[in-house]
């Protein structure tokens, strides 16, 4: 049973009780009709208030129907209160900066899950992107940047500083000691053996060759061709071997050399153009755009890859999280610029939600209108009645008590 129900039946109970205890004697009968007088009394004046807020009771016309007559007045009212007060920047952002946004960011991120809320949030993106990428676009771009950039010698650059590395000390140390090994592993294939041989025979049969001094010097110091190819080859390890001393001349010698070589490369026009051309020629018949396409696909195809870049960006993501955490300056950064955002926004917002109240209100016709604001507090309205009736029955029986005894004091 609804509130206006149980309103009714109390009025309704109170007018019956008025009635039978009309002809009742002495002081019981009494108190008991005014009480239920005062409490009818009570009743009607509440029920003739509250309906004249929203109709007109019993007809009357003055001073009724509150709402209908002045629902454009209300309306103005309550708009012009929710735009000067409710939605006032002013008083909005009065409240908000006493807060530190930047410390409620950070209790958000370590204390109410904020961090992996975020990361959840973050991840199904990031991998729609990365298994939606459009490789044909994306080949493209990249295609046409390197071809536009093409002319600014950025092949002659990457392999001029590549190659002064190699004037490094400690990197020619290295490169020495792989000479060597390849030198000696070349040195003991058999292959290389069959490589010397003609060579070293036809240079030693041109030597001898019209001179009888020479063949016998040849004959005398067993210069046979297996002899001389030992020679050669005990010779180029020996000189291998040097290359990786530290304290041998040919260690020194060569490496003073390779860094006059390298000092001057950057200005040897002959090898910039050489570079240039190579550059061009590999920049302009090169499918930048087709090599690319399908490593991006191939890339964008495996699992492995998304896992291995979302733990990459996860990590990456933790360690902007921390520096934030303990960088009081990026701190401050954040808490000014959350309110300068929160503040246009309110600014930019509040007219167009104004106008959505305004217009949302004034599609409400006058029957509608009272229909949302009866049904919001009518309750509490109907409990005004009820409370009306038993407080008019308390007084109206006070009332009789003290006009009894005070009728017998004075008579």
């Amino acid at each position: 049973m609804n509130r206006k129900s149980q309103a009714t039946i109390v009025l309704i109970v109170m007018i019956a009780g008025t009635l039978l205890s009309l002809n009742a004697d002495g002081f019981t009968g009494g108190i008991i009709h005014n009480g239920f007088l005062a409490a009818m009394i009570g009743g009607l004046a509440d029920w003739f208030a509250i309906t004249a807020i929203f109709k007109k009771p019993l007809g009357i016309s003055w001073r009724t129907a509150i709402l209908p007559r002045n629902r454009q007045r209300i309306m103005d009212e309550i708009i012009t209160f929710i735009g000067e007060d409710l939605l006032n920047t002013s008083n909005i952002m009065k409240d908000i900066v006493q807060y530190d946004m930047s410390k409620m960011f950070i209790v958000y991120l370590e204390k109410l899950g904020g961090r992996n809320r975020l990361k959840k949030v973050i991840e199904p993106i990031f991998i729609n992107l990365f298994q939606n990428i459009n490789s044909d676009s994306l080949a493209f771009a990249i295609e046409k940047a390197i071809k536009k950039n093409g002319q600014k010698n950025i092949l002659k650059d990457i392999l001029i500083q590549t190659v002064s590395h190699l004037g490094d000390a400690d990197v020619y140390a290295k490169l020495t000691h792989v000479f060597h090994g390849l030198v000696i592993k070349i040195l003991d294939d058999e292959n290389t053996r069959a490589v010397f041989e003609p060579v070293v025979h036809e240079i030693k049969e041109e030597y001898k060759e019209g001179s009888t001094l020479r063949e016998m010097i040849i004959a005398m110091f067993d210069l046979s061709d297996e002899n001389l190819i030992n020679i050669i080859k005990n010779k180029l390890a020996v000189t291998a071997e040097n290359l990786k001393n530290y304290d041998s001349q040919e260690y020194k010698a060569l490496f003073a050399w390779l860094q006059g070589v390298l000092e001057g490369l950057p200005q040897n026009e002959k090898f910039n153009k050489i570079l240039e051309d190579v550059e061009n020629q590999a920049i302009s018949n090169a499918d930048i755009a087709g090599w690319t396409k399908k490593y991006i696909d191939i890339y964008t195809n495996d699992d492995n890859n998304v896992i291995y870049l979302l733990e990459i960006a996860n990590k990456a993501f933790d360690s902007a999280v921390n520096k934030f955490i303990s960088d009081e300056s990026a701190q401050k950064t954040f808490d000014r610029w959350v309110k300068e955002k929160l503040s246009a926004f309110v600014t930019k917002s509040s007219p167009f939600i104004l106008q959505i109240i305004r217009d949302k209100l004034n599609n409400y016709s006058t029957d509608s209108f009272i229909a949302l604001v009866e049904s919001h507090i009518s309750s509490d309205l109907q409990m005004i009645r009820i409370n009306g009736s038993l407080v008019g029955g308390l007084a109206g029986m006070l009332l009789y008590v003290l006009t009894y005894f005070a009728e017998r004091m004075f008579s």
